[in-house]
């Protein structure tokens, strides 16, 4: 599974962008990547950022199984019983 499009500067870079106006970077981003895009912060996994209304609704309607990473997903198909 492939990530949206984001920002390719370093890390430290994005987070700073965060750190010190955080809606106005974001709003950049919006405007250059689209509704859905990938913003990577230092010391953090990537964090996919939803500006959809729509589709937030749509991943609050979601099943939890539709969030275990696929690595969780491979595993359990070995297990006896559902994850809790």
């Amino acid at each position: 599974m492939t990530l949206p499009p984001g920002p390719r500067m370093p890390t430290f870079l994005q987070g700073m962008g965060w750190w010190n106006r955080p809606t106005a970077w974001m709003e950049r981003c919006r405007a250059r990547y689209g509704r859905r895009f990938t913003i990577r912060l230092p010391g953090q996994p990537p964090f996919v950022m939803i500006s959809e209304p729509d589709e937030l609704k749509q991943i609050f309607k979601a099943r939890p199984m539709c969030f275990i990473p696929a690595r969780a997903r491979a595993s359990s198909s070995r297990s006896s019983g559902p994850i809790p």
